[in-house]
């Protein structure tokens, strides 16, 4: 199984230098991703798989405070995460920008694990199954690169820890017929066996409750940023 690590904005360099040496000690037959903030990404031993949490829509050279994918791969970095929701809610990117971005770390070998979920709105309105063929859809249709190196993420907004409240209940068996929708209409549409990944809190306490949902792995938010906690999940699956 892919267990990727999202430490998103989280830890000063003092944090992260400890967090390496602690991850430097895990001992696993799961492939394990980490994905930190772009100053820490060159620290990293080489025989971590590194993985970006964004990438620049542009490939120009110009522009000041881009990250291109030209740039991450010269850092090793395997993987890059496109279009988790924090880029959709806080700064409006859609589709056409996610679509760039991954042609852009397909043209250099760098594997994407593109996010879909729908909102708690959207949920409730029962719209989940077209939001995620909608998602799926502007990105795959006349893609000229190579989508077996896309990896679908699925992590329902309205599940992770930010954004969930006490009355939401996740329904496994529900899950699971997602996770089999989304592999369903990329094999019908575009001849495709594709990797799903599981995200949305998913911790030490839960996480074996998830592995009868024809899932290849997880999307581990804020449990990851606990060494221990990662040690524990890994330890489950």
């Amino acid at each position: 199984m892919k267990v990727v690590c999202n430490l998103k904005s989280h830890k000063t360099w003092k944090e992260y230098r400890e967090y390496i040496v602690d991850l430097s000690k895990l001992d696993t037959n799961h492939e394990l991703i980490i994905a930190p903030s772009f100053p820490y990404l060159a620290y990293y031993p080489k025989n971590i798989a590194l993985c970006s949490q964004d990438v620049s829509f542009s490939n120009h050279e110009n522009i000041v405070g881009n990250v291109t994918a030209k740039q991450l791969k010269s850092l090793d970095v395997r993987y890059c995460l496109v279009g988790h929701s924090s880029r959709r809610i806080h700064y409006d990117e859609n589709e056409k920008q996610f679509k760039q971005k991954i042609a852009n770390c397909l043209e250099n070998n760098i594997k994407v694990i593109y996010c879909v979920g729908e909102s708690r709105e959207e949920k409730q309105r029962e719209k989940t199954y077209q939001v995620l063929e909608k998602q799926i859809a502007r990105i795959f249709n006349n893609f000229e690169g190579d989508l077996n190196n896309i990896i679908i993420a699925y992590e329902p907004i309205w599940a992770i820890s930010e954004n969930k409240k006490d009355s939401d209940s996740i329904d496994l068996a529900k899950i699971k017929d997602i996770v089999i929708f989304i592999k369903k209409i990329i094999l019908d549409y575009y001849d495709i066996n594709i990797n799903v990944l599981y995200g949305g809190s998913i911790d030490e306490d839960i996480v074996g409750d998830y592995l009868d949902l024809e899932i290849d792995g997880f999307l581990i938010g804020n449990a990851s940023l606990d060494i221990e906690q990662v040690k524990k999940i890994l330890n489950k699956i």
